[in-house]
């Protein structure tokens, strides 16, 4: 079950937030993230990632993501787990699905200036600096953006 739930709470993450909101803004294309990797973690700089680089890519994503999916799950739970069993029935994963699907919503029509129902660059632009913002000025913005 508590894979159930991690798989749950990687799916809500992955709906709940655009790629382009999860993406940093290093000013790099978004698309191209095994240059952004190799450019990271090749350190004898020869263009490639050898297998100690690629190890050390591997043990540097898992670690974060572990981090956050941990940290997502607790905040899941904490929000949506009504009987308080650690794990979120039917009914506790439906009513965190429309909650996310609500700030889908709220996101697009907050940040997409232009009415055309998609955010452009320049719009996911100003989402992830929002997101960012609000990341680094609450612990429990995360558990926000689950609303």
């Amino acid at each position: 079950m508590k894979t159930n739930i991690t798989l749950l709470a990687a799916a809500f993450a992955f709906a709940a937030l655009s790629p382009a909101l999860r993406a940093e803004d290093d000013g790099k294309p978004e698309g191209n993230k095994p240059a952004r990797m190799i450019e990271k973690f090749d350190a004898n700089k020869d263009g490639e990632l050898d297998e100690a680089e690629k190890a050390a890519a591997k043990e540097a994503c898992g670690e974060h993501k572990g981090q956050r999916d941990g940290k997502f799950r607790e905040r899941l739970l904490k929000k949506f787990d009504e009987d308080k069993d650690g794990k979120l029935d039917e009914t506790e994963k439906a009513a965190a699905k429309e909650a996310m699907q609500a700030r889908r919503e709220e996101m697009k029509e907050k940040f997409d200036t232009n009415k055309d129902g998609k955010l452009d660059e320049t719009e996911r632009k100003a989402a992830r600096a929002a997101h960012k913002k609000n990341r680094r000025g609450s612990k429990d913005a995360g558990a926000e953006a689950a609303e």
